[in-house]
């Protein structure tokens, strides 16, 4: 089956593996109005022959800062590293926000985008497989990029990997935005994403 390792700076974050999993994944995203440079999420969910399922979080909204290198190596086994937390279930029903709508009004949606861009570090180096690197950085006037990661056991000996960048109104929409990279990798892959190129 598969693992897949996550490092920053050179310094050991997690190793995922397959192991009792049905897909796991690695997800970075940033956006232009945060002070955050940007944040990673490193996860993986079961699947009971009962049709339930449990969220598993090895790391979740890791802070990442100006500079910082991140490496991911797809590789073979289906040792973990260490034990996830689990997502608990969600006994209570949502509070609901005061004063506030979904989906947004046209004039709260006019207030988000003209928040001043303060994350100058929206500009990530990329590279796959020893290629040489390249820079991206939001296009077309959007605000948000990301990086993906996902892993499932029906194709066992592969991993999806994806780069793009969308606009508040195309994720409010649920809309895909500007696809950079959308490919599928084998086993043995590797992979860096350096933060603010």
């Amino acid at each position: 089956m598969a693992t897949l390792r996550v490092t920053k700076n050179d310094q050991h974050l997690c190793t995922v593996g397959s192991r009792g999993l049905f897909m796991m994944a690695a997800g970075v995203w940033g956006d232009l109005w945060s002070k955050e440079a940007a944040h990673l999420d490193v996860t993986g969910g079961t699947e009971e022959t009962d049709g339930k399922t449990e969220f598993l979080m090895w790391e979740f909204l890791h802070e990442l800062g100006k500079g910082d290198c991140l490496r991911f190596d797809f590789g073979t086994g289906d040792e973990s590293s260490r034990a996830p937390e689990v997502s608990p279930p969600d006994e209570k029903p949502p509070v609901p926000i005061p004063n506030s709508t979904w989906p947004p009004s046209e004039s709260e949606m006019a207030d988000w985008e003209q928040r001043p861009s303060v994350n100058e570090a929206l500009a990530w180096r990329f590279s796959m497989n020893d290629r040489p690197p390249t820079v991206f950085t939001p296009e077309g006037g959007r605000q948000h990029l990301s990086f993906g990661l996902l892993w499932n056991n029906r194709h066992p000996e592969r991993i999806r990997v994806s780069l793009h960048c969308s606009s508040l109104r195309e994720i409010v929409a649920r809309q895909g935005g500007l696809d950079f990279i959308t490919e599928y990798v084998p086993l043995g892959s590797h992979f860096e994403l350096h933060i603010g190129a």
